[in-house]
């Protein structure tokens, strides 16, 4: 790249995100400065909704004369280099040999820049004293603001009314109140310093959900042990009651009280056993649904 690229308004990139891509991307620290600051503005970039390619899904679209100017014509070669981008080449050809389609091609971060990318994104600031240096389209850092880009009207011709009105000078002043600005600066940081994440209530109440449900599991464990137990005492009351079957075959009412005893204390608790069972789960199953049904409108807002 030997021509310097022409400054825009994109041109500005966070220096430790060109650190990180160098620490992580095999080949990119043996790239020339310029370069480096070049692929490090496509990531810094490229995720926007504006750089979303029109048709293919999770894509970038970057027009090659943006590319050209970025990288004196050798993008093609440098993302051979390096592997950065992914490219989707969805060119059509009609049998004239004329372009079927009008589309640019797609291009995405390779896994390896798209986990640096995560990486750099996830580092949290907690001085503010190591605020991110910017470098220019040349990987030059600065510290003074630069001369802002002029615009130009719907002709093209470059605005310079506000450079006039401000006496030849490209920035407007403002009036700034350092004090308020140092006072801010400590203020945010012991805010920073001090910072306790409050628990979430949803989680809180999630987890009292389990105790409950814990609670639930084992009330019913323990009437199925009242149950268990109950049946062994009948099975013990049983041993006289089968005696007195064998020796009271013709009396009607012995049966009758037999199959009285056995419905009483074996069918009837069983039947209240699951019910109580069956009623603890909805209970709990209801809470569940009222707990997710919080968690979706807290999102929702």
């Amino acid at each position: 790249m030997r021509a310097k690229p022409k400054q825009t308004r994109n041109t500005f990139t966070p220096e430790p995100l060109v650190k990180q891509l160098a620490k992580d991307v095999a080949g990119f620290k043996s790239e020339t400065p310029q370069v480096q600051a070049a692929l490090a503005s496509l990531v810094w970039i490229g995720a926007t909704k504006l750089r979303q390619h029109t048709v293919h899904d999770g894509y970038m679209s970057f027009h090659h004369t943006e590319l050209a100017a970025q990288f004196g014509g050798q993008f093609k070669a440098i993302n051979a280099r390096l592997g950065f981008l992914e490219v989707k080449d969805t060119w059509r050809w009609s049998a004239d040999g004329k372009a079927a389609d009008v589309f640019t091609k797609g291009y995405r971060f390779s896994p390896v820049v798209q986990a640096s990318r995560e990486a750099f994104l996830a580092k949290r600031v907690t001085r503010l004293s190591k605020l991110s240096r910017l470098l220019d389209a040349t990987g030059t850092g600065f510290r003074t603001p630069p001369k802002p880009v002029a615009s130009t009207d719907a002709a093209g011709v470059t605005t310079t009314r506000w450079r006039g009105a401000n006496g030849g000078d490209s920035l407007s002043l403002v009036p700034v109140n350092i004090e308020a600005l140092r006072f801010l600066q400590r203020d945010l940081a012991k805010k920073i310093e001090n910072f306790k994440p409050e628990p979430d209530p949803l989680v809180q109440e999630q987890r009292q959900l389990e105790v409950e449900l814990l609670k639930a599991k084992l009330a019913t464990e323990q009437a199925q042990a009242l149950y268990y137990r109950s049946m062994a005492e009948l099975n013990s009351a049983k041993v006289p009651t089968e005696s007195a079957k064998q020796e009271n075959l013709q009396s009607d009412t012995d049966l009758k009280n037999l199959d009285f005893v056995e419905q009483e204390s074996g069918v009837n608790q069983e039947r209240d056993l699951q019910k109580q069972s069956h009623q603890a789960r909805n209970q709990f199953e209801l809470k569940l649904m009222e707990h997710r049904e919080k968690r979706k409108e807290k999102k929702a807002a």
